[in-house]
Parts: C-alpha cells; structure tokens; sequence
C-alpha cells in the first residue's frame, strides 16, 4: 500500500471520530507488518551499529510456526576476547528481539574480520570462465546484458561481482526470484566461488 493510500485512510478514520466526538485530538499510529525486507534492515541496522562490528553477511530469516528465527554472520575485530564476543552477541540480540516482534531465536556466526585479506583481481585473464558464467545464466537473463565483472581468487577461491539488465516493469520480488536462481545455478555449476554479488539493473 502507498503512504497516500494510508494517509486518505487515516484521515477518513479521523472525520468518523470527529463527527461522534467533535474537536476531539486523534493521533494514528502506523506500523507496518515485518517483511523479509524490513527485517533484513532491522537487523543490519542494529548489528553495524555496534561496536566492534566490521561486517555482516548470510542473513537468513526463517518462518517457524508464526514465529521467526534469524541467522546471521558477523565479523568482528580479530582482536577481540571471547568474553567481549559473548558480551556483544547477548546485547544484540536483546536488541534485535525488542526491535522485531515475534522473534523466536537469534542465531549469530562469529567470525573474524576478512577486510584485511588479500585477494588477486584475475578478470582480465578469465574471459573463457566468464563465458561460461553467462552460458549458466542464459535460462534466467539474456547472456548480452551481463557485464562489468569482477573475479577476485585467494587460495582457489573466488570471488564474482557482475551486472545485468532485466525488464524494467519486474517487481523486487520477482527481480529477487531471479537474482536468487541465477546465484544458486552458478555456485551448482562452480563449486569453488565462494560469493556473488550480482547488481541488477533496468533494461
């Protein structure tokens, strides 16, 4: 729903009250249902603004019986004790529960910050294993639309970044549904990249 649908809604609420309860004060409050989307936020908000916190990745939001469960991979400094580390985790998740409602279980991966590692930029000699990624994706997208990659490599595993166009009249659902299927069909077929970022953009 639109903020101007909801706002013509609050408003008629507001002329039924006032014509039984003339100069009445009427104050609505809005609050959207939790969406994946939302969520996802929350969480990302609430974990990158605490301290020590370097990164977050693999937010995985589950629906258990109208409940959700969470899981998410943090990165911290490396020079963090672990009392410290369980000290942070425990706040968050506080945190994160009185943020989302009907939060069942927070589960949270710690790792140590990956921001210091050194990867090697090989796109420029990887054009046959780039062809072969658009090969994988020409079921999902067309082949031509793909382009501005990036594959960075350490210790036999990669890195892909890329870009591609899809209809410009697609929802983010459906965009996503795609997004995901092109993920999971290349990670099947290359078993040693170990993460994607695909950005999309309109045709």
């Amino acid at each position: 729903m639109y903020l101007s649908q909801v706002e013509k809604i609050k408003e008629k609420i507001k002329n039924k009250i006032r014509s039984n309860i003339p100069d009445s004060e009427i104050i609505i409050e809005i609050r959207s249902l939790p969406s994946k989307d939302n969520i996802e936020q929350y969480v990302k908000e609430i974990i990158l603004n605490q301290q020590y916190v370097k990164d977050i990745h693999n937010i995985f939001i589950y629906n258990v019986d109208n409940l959700i469960d969470i899981s998410i991979h943090v990165e911290l400094s490396k020079y963090l004790k672990l009392e410290e580390t369980e000290k942070l985790t425990k706040i968050t998740e506080e945190k994160i529960k009185e943020k989302i409602e009907n939060i069942r279980s927070v589960y949270i991966h710690i790792e140590d910050s990956r921001s210091s590692e050194s990867w090697t930029d090989i796109t420029e000699k990887s054009e046959k294993f780039i062809s072969g990624i658009k090969d994988e994706v020409s079921l999902y997208v067309s082949p031509e639309t793909c382009h501005n990659f990036t594959l960075l490599e350490k210790e036999g595993s990669y890195n892909l970044a890329f870009h591609c166009r899809l209809k410009k009249d697609l929802d983010v659902k459906k965009a996503h549904s795609i997004i995901t299927k092109i993920e999971d069909e290349i990670k099947k077929k290359f078993k040693n990249i170990s993460e994607i970022v695909i950005h999309v953009e309109p045709e």
